[in-house]
């Protein structure tokens, strides 16, 4: 069977993570504390992400990216554009359930102004749930290479 992997995100200003970098705090602790008080750690391939990050999308496991092949890599390559919070309301209970939603656009689309792109393929919306993407770094070269 699949093994169900728990996420959870939290967005934070950019003021909030300025004043962070001046105390010499971490953004993030290391784990994070369930609501049920049990504790798991970052993702290691992707611990946080913020507008304008390199990501490699993945399918089912990130070892199906085949770090050698540029072409697979141009398909998988996309930059953050967007990070969000949706919160949905369940119509039965009244529960509110609060999700992250992160904006995905292709490498390879032009900013044309402050709001629009040239499309060279679609934007991506994903809920913080089904993120599946290792943060990458891309040299003058660009050689592309995991963080």
């Amino acid at each position: 069977g699949k093994i169900k992997i728990k996420r959870d995100f939290e967005i934070v200003s950019f003021f909030k993570a300025v004043d962070k970098r001046r105390r010499n705090e971490k953004l993030f602790a290391d784990e994070k504390e369930q609501k049920d008080g049990t504790f798991f750690p970052l993702m290691k391939s992707c611990p946080y992400l913020k507008a304008g990050d390199f990501v490699v999308m993945y399918e089912n496991e990130e070892s199906e990216i085949d770090w050698d092949v540029k072409e697979d890599l141009m398909k998988r390559l996309y930059f953050i554009t967007e990070l969000n919070r949706q919160v949905n309301v369940d119509k039965h209970s009244g529960k509110e359930n609060e999700f992250g939603v992160i904006k995905l656009n292709r490498h390879n689309n032009q900013k044309t102004s402050a709001n629009s792109y040239i499309t060279a393929g679609p934007f991506i919306k994903i809920l913080h749930t089904g993120l599946k993407v290792i943060k990458v770094k891309i040299d003058r070269l660009g050689n592309i290479k995991p963080i």
